[in-house]
Parts: structure tokens; sequence; C-alpha cells
């Protein structure tokens, strides 16, 4: 119990030597973890499904979606404000036939607080790909609201937890897809 204290204590003192740092500059972020929700598609265009082999024109998806992986590049021109584009992808964990992966493009800014909490958001692109079919064909609106913590190692390396919540709904001529997914990953950075 004591080995504990003496660890939560370290981080937190860490924590604190950092805060308020007010750091500008380059901002890189990688990350990848775990992505649970529900996400359904639907396609009215019969002869398109029969294309893919598909009989059903629904298609639905809950609990543990996957993995998912993110990349973020940009700038912090004021202190503890980064602004970044962002592109991130889920698949499906079960790696069967019928998996549903997306893909998300976008633009984005986190502020960080002290003790490296930070909070940000992103509006962007998403586009859902079902079978190693697409099965929409253009992007439709999307959008990730984040929370987490940073642990900073050396001058401007971090590693930390990151909880989001990401919308996406896409629609064209064949097929509508809705998402709502929330994620949980770890993340590398050097801000």
């Amino acid at each position: 119990m004591k080995m504990i204290g003496l660890v939560a204590g370290l981080l937190l003192s860490a924590s604190l030597a950092f805060a308020g740092e007010g750091r500008t500059g380059i901002y890189a972020s990688g990350g990848a973890g775990l992505q649970f929700g529900s996400t359904e598609g639907s396609n009215t265009a019969t002869n398109f499904l029969e294309t893919l082999g598909i009989d059903d024109a629904g298609v639905e998806s809950k609990g543990l979606q996957g993995f998912a992986f993110d990349l973020k590049l940009g700038y912090s021109i004021i202190p503890n404000l980064a602004v970044y584009g962002i592109g991130a992808v889920s698949t499906d964990a079960t790696m069967t036939d019928e998996n549903i992966s997306f893909l998300y493009v976008g633009g984005g800014a986190s502020y960080w607080f002290p003790m490296d909490i930070f909070v940000g958001g992103s509006i962007g692109a998403g586009r859902f790909n079902y079978e190693n079919a697409v099965f929409t064909d253009d992007f439709g609106f999307s959008f990730r609201i984040s929370a987490g913590k940073d642990w900073t190692i050396g001058s401007r390396g971090g590693i930390g937890v990151e909880l989001y919540y990401q919308h996406a709904a896409t629609e064209d001529d064949y097929s509508e897809w809705t998402g709502n997914m929330v994620g949980l990953k770890c993340n590398v950075s050097y801000r």
C-alpha cells in the first residue's frame, strides 16, 4: 500500500511541476485503444446489395466494436492550446469477413489545464466500410469530443490516456449509416 502511495505521490508531483508551463510549438500525438458503441447501417438499393452478396438490407453492431487508432499533427500557437489535423481508423475486433470499419479525418483543438489534464474536440468527415467493400460512397459528418490526462516525459514528450465520444452519420444514394462510439486509448505525444 505504501508503494502505491509513493507512486501516486511521484506522479502528482511530476504533474504539478510541469503545470502551467505554457508550451508552444509543434504538436504530435498517436494513440491506440478499444472502441465500444453501436453502429447501424441500412441499404435501399437491392441490386447494389446483391452485387456484394448481402441478403439483408440492414447491418448492426453493438458493444465492443474493436480497435481504434489515431494520429494528430498540429501546432500550439498560444500556450497549452494545440490546433491539429486528425486521422483515425477503427476496425472490428472479431476480424471476420463481416467486419465494419470506420475512417475519420478532420481538424480539432485540445487545451491542457494544470496537472496536464486536457479536453479537446474535432469536426470532420467519416466513412464506413463493410465486408472489405465500401458500403458508403461518400464521407459524412462526424465529430469527436475527448478528455484525458498526460504525464510528461522529458521536456516535451508524454504518455497519457484519453476517453472520447464520436458520432458519425453518412448517407449516399445507396445507404445510410449512423454510429455512436466511445473509445478508451493510450497516447504517446510530443508538445
